[in-house]
């Protein structure tokens, strides 16, 4: 054979296949089909065309709604509440080029070689947490404590009830997981948290006896500041302090406002008094201060005032100021306490109930350890007569005091409570320096102008 002839023949032999494929990927190129073998997600789109594979996907992974369900309560969500959408389009797009661009794809494709297509889906996670918040409010209630009320020294009670809350970090992933393709679970049941209350009634059940109690007088001629007096202890007054608790005056009676209910009233500022809001609240918290050292509990937060108090010994006022001065307490006993503060007819009385084993002696003392005489600041002035002067203020001597307290009953242990110190002011006399000659040519002078003027 010629040997130019055998080696067209088999030029012609190897380029058939060639020309075979070529023309099939061709053909394949026009039939506006999908290549075989190719998925998005779960879905075989192979083979499909665009239409048909996208009403395929979206047959599967399309969310009509979401049905969440508590109790006899149900809630459907649209996806389009939820900002969902699948990027169909672009999916079956990557699915529609595969074996189009490279014929080594197309022929993977021929031998049985599958694609996996990721389908993508969109949602805006503001959207799902408006929508969990929203399911909360209508779903959440919040615990009743157990409540006690003291009227005529008789105790009557309330019971607590539980409350409910919806587990919105969890109920959030659940409807994302189902966004996510991570779940098929459209209806689902509201995941929620029971609430305890904090106080029992078991627990206060036994709170009958007054541990400790302590009064002090008020001008009740003073509306105002006895409406401060009012106003604070309703605040206070009917709580209860768990054992192992610490108790804030400023926490429960809030910020001294007039959206509060309180008005002006003498106050202590930098040791001098002057009209300012809440004058009086240092009554309450020391009223309720020396109730509670006599009844043994523990003292976190106290501050003495700056000038002596004239409703309480030195060493047993407690000053407070929203903000910077708190009386805060601590319940050490194995039981509850309860707090019951009242003013009326001059007189403001604090009583600490508890349960009858509670209740202990104690003996408040004071010790004066030193009185600082007040010092004297002279000045003088041209305008008084030589000779005389006038006392601008009369000052106050200070204190040094310590205050402990002993337990009667059980150990006789005495504790020192505080040691405190007040401040002296200075007593301010003015003396006049004006001579009497210079005086009496002012008189004579101030004299012929009144002549002259007649």
């Amino acid at each position: 054979m010629n040997k130019k002839l055998l080696i067209a023949i088999i030029g012609i032999v190897l380029a058939l296949p060639i020309i075979t494929i070529s023309t099939i990927h061709h053909s394949f190129g026009n039939s506006g089909l999908i290549a075989k073998g190719v998925y998005i997600d779960k879905v075989y789109v192979g083979e499909m065309d665009k239409i048909a594979a996208a009403k395929a996907v979206e047959g599967k992974y399309s969310i009509d709604k979401l049905e969440l369900t508590h109790g006899e309560k149900t809630y459907e969500i649209t996806p389009q509440e939820l900002g969902f959408k699948i990027d169909t389009e672009k999916a079956v797009g990557k699915a529609y080029i595969y074996g189009r661009e490279s014929v080594m794809e197309y022929i993977g494709s021929l031998t049985g070689k599958s694609l996996h297509i990721k389908l993508n889906s969109e949602y805006s996670p503001e959207l799902v947490a408006s929508v969990v918040g929203n399911i909360s409010k209508d779903i959440d209630y919040s615990p009743k404590d157990a409540t006690i009320r003291i009227s005529g020294g008789k105790a009557s009670f309330t019971r607590e009830a539980d409350g409910l809350e919806v587990e919105k970090e969890k109920l959030t992933g659940m409807i994302e997981s189902v966004l996510r393709y991570e779940s098929a679970e459209k209806s689902m049941q509201i995941p929620t948290n029971v609430l305890s209350a904090a106080i029992k009634y078991d627990q206060i059940k036994g709170i009958s006896t007054v541990l400790a109690a302590h009064s002090t007088k008020y001008n009740a001629s003073n509306a105002e500041r006895s409406e401060n007096l009012r106003v604070a202890s309703s605040s206070v007054s009917g709580h209860v302090v768990m054992p192992g608790d610490v108790f804030s005056l400023n926490a429960v009676t809030g910020k001294r406002s007039i959206q509060n209910g309180y008005k002006m009233a003498p106050i202590i500022v930098k040791g001098k008094i002057e009209d300012g809001l809440g004058g009086g609240v240092c009554q309450v918290s020391t009223t309720l201060y020396n109730a509670v050292i006599r009844t043994g509990l523990d003292i976190v937060e106290r501050r003495n005032h700056s000038i002596p108090s004239s409703y309480a010994d030195m060493g047993l006022d407690a000053t407070v100021s929203y903000g910077s001065i708190d009386f805060k307490f601590k319940n050490t006993l194995k039981n509850p306490v309860y707090i019951n503060i009242a003013p009326y007819g001059g007189t403001i009385t604090a009583q600490i109930y508890g349960y009858p084993e509670d209740r202990r002696i104690v003996k408040i003392e004071t010790q004066l350890i030193e009185k600082i005489e007040r010092g004297v600041e002279t000045k003088y002035d041209a305008q008084l007569a030589e000779g005389k002067q006038r006392i601008e203020d009369s000052g106050r001597d200070g204190f040094k005091v310590k205050a402990y307290r002993t337990f009667i009953d059980g150990s006789g242990k005495k504790q020192q409570l505080s040691s405190d110190y007040y401040p002296p002011a200075k007593k301010v006399i003015v003396i006049g320096t004006k001579k009497a000659e210079a005086q009496e040519n002012q008189e004579q002078t101030e004299a012929a102008e009144s002549h002259t003027n007649l």
